[in-house]
């Protein structure tokens, strides 16, 4: 089994936080990977606090997750076509248009 991989961040210039990826195997024998994203919850405007949501990936997703995300140590991907930063995130949800997530999968995306 690899080893987990960490990304180190501070949200909001405030809170010291982390992204984790650990790996594991489901009852088939398939490579997953358990992902922690922080995200900062807003109560007011003077108070906030940092929540975690846990997301399992495979395949493409995790491929691309641990190649193009934690192995460069980055939270966010500028990418060539797309007017923002492609963030872990943007291929759980698909947020990103289909070219882009397509490429993103496949590794032909061109960063800026």
């Amino acid at each position: 089994m690899k080893a987990p991989k960490t990304i180190e961040v501070t949200l909001n210039n405030k809170f010291e936080a982390c992204y984790t990826l650990e790996f594991s195997r489901n009852e088939e024998g398939e490579e997953i990977g358990i992902l922690r994203c922080p995200i900062v919850k807003w109560h007011t405007l003077e108070e906030q606090e940092v929540l975690y949501r846990t997301f399992t990936i495979t395949g493409e997703e995790l491929a691309c997750i641990e190649k193009y995300y934690f192995d460069d140590y980055v939270v966010s991907i500028p990418v060539k076509g797309y007017p923002y930063g492609v963030e872990m995130i943007d291929i759980i949800h698909k947020i990103v248009g289909p070219k882009i997530y397509k490429q993103m999968l496949s590794g032909t995306f061109k960063r800026l």
